[in-house]
């Protein structure tokens, strides 16, 4: 059997239609659905059932994408050992939230592409919710998240703490006013923002999950005149002047330096794990497994550095 034909396989029920897959391939849509029936004739099962939502797979096709996945990882790993560093071509598929890519993203694929030219990566910009779908259904090779709840099917290695802070408005007079100092950090008393006003983000993001359980507990429910799911594009309107926002600290990174912003009491617990999120028992092809190390070095330099500078 021709390797080709899974990958036709593998592609389809990752893209969701013969159109996608054919871009994604370069090859025009005829040629996928030739593929795709030519290898259902080989093994003499249907793999497919199209709805309106797009192809399916039978139960057949189900077991045909396990071990089509696990034969082409094998096939990339072979040919990424024998290329040698910058000759090796392939693809890597990665899940992440949007503010989470821009925050990672910089700081690691300049290098890596310098590594590995030909090397392929596919971003995925999709919730929480549908990256666990992506890893289970072995669409991704891994991302970056929140650490989710506990699941039996995704391992979680965590990379860097996240914090949720406070931005006020340029040389709010309120803020200092309510702020003291600890650590060499400015620190505010949130409970005295009970008569402001808001920035958060959307129910459903890790963020605002975390913002509203902050303000439980210092008991009050905010006044929210904006939500966004940019959490850069809260941070940016509260600086200037439209409200307060709570978002996480590395938010406040900008290219024009950072944007002033207080933290929050520990025992208010505005803190959470990032890391990188795999399917259980289940080894990375050698490609992804090189940007995962590239990946985890590259932000555990950036928070030994934050910490010296603010040591």
């Amino acid at each position: 059997m021709n390797t080709a034909l899974l990958r036709y396989a593998v592609e389809y029920a990752a893209c969701g239609s013969a159109q996608k897959t054919a871009a994604r391939l370069g090859v025009n849509r005829s040629s996928v659905t030739r593929n795709i029936k030519r290898l259902e004739e080989e093994l003499g099962a249907q793999l497919f059932i199209t709805t309106g939502d797009g192809p399916v797979p039978t139960n057949f096709g189900e077991i045909c994408l396990r071990y089509a996945r696990e034969i082409l990882k094998e096939e990339e790993n072979l040919r990424f050992d024998f290329a040698g560093d910058g000759v090796y071509s392939g693809s890597i598929d990665i899940g992440m939230g949007s503010n989470r890519s821009q925050q990672v993203l910089p700081f690691v694929l300049p290098e890596f592409h310098r590594r590995y030219p030909n090397i392929s990566v596919q971003l995925h910009e999709i919730s929480t919710a549908d990256i666990s779908i992506g890893l289970l259904s072995q669409r991704l090779d891994f991302a970056v998240i929140s650490q989710p709840a506990l699941s039996r099917g995704i391992v979680f290695e965590p990379m860097m703490t996240e914090r949720l802070v406070l931005v006020a408005p340029r040389e709010d007079a309120f803020a200092r006013l309510y702020c003291y100092q600890k650590d060499g950090r400015r620190y505010v008393h949130l409970e005295k923002f009970r008569d402001r006003r808001f920035i958060l983000g959307f129910p459903g993001q890790k963020s605002r999950a975390v913002c509203d359980r902050v303000f439980r507990r210092v008991g009050f429910e905010p006044q929210v005149i904006f939500q966004t799911r940019n959490n850069y594009t809260a941070a940016m309107l509260a600086y200037d002047g439209l409200a307060y926002a709570l978002v996480p600290e590395s938010c406040t990174r900008t290219e024009q330096g950072p944007i002033e912003h207080y933290q929050m009491d520990p025992e208010l617990e505005a803190s959470w794990a990032i890391g990188i999120a795999t399917l259980r028992g289940k080894s990375l092809s050698h490609a992804a497994e090189q940007l995962k190390r590239l990946m985890l070095k590259a932000l555990d330099d950036r928070a030994e550095s934050k910490e010296n500078k603010e040591s």
